[in-house]
């Protein structure tokens, strides 16, 4: 992940949209998921991706730790 003016950058070794689409494909939802749906999943498993990698590289901390904390900064620069 790469911070760049309030936003986090993310890249992945694998394509999370393809990972999504077979995976619709291997269970036969690909016909009647749409676009956003795809998209759901994808991010879905870029997060899940990202998660395993933070705690892996730092023990007991995870993404979901990060994004609350991301969340806070947001609304404190926002409102606070």
């Amino acid at each position: 992940m790469v911070w760049i003016d309030g936003l986090i950058l993310s890249t992945w070794e694998i394509n999370p949209v393809k990972v999504a689409i077979q995976w619709a494909k291997k269970t036969g939802d690909y016909a009647v998921l749409s676009q956003a749906d795809l998209c759901v999943l994808a991010l879905t498993y870029a997060l899940d991706q990202e998660d395993k990698k933070l705690r892996d590289q730092t023990a007991g901390s995870s993404l979901m730790n990060v994004a609350i904390q991301v969340i806070f900064l947001i609304v404190e620069n926002e409102w606070g």
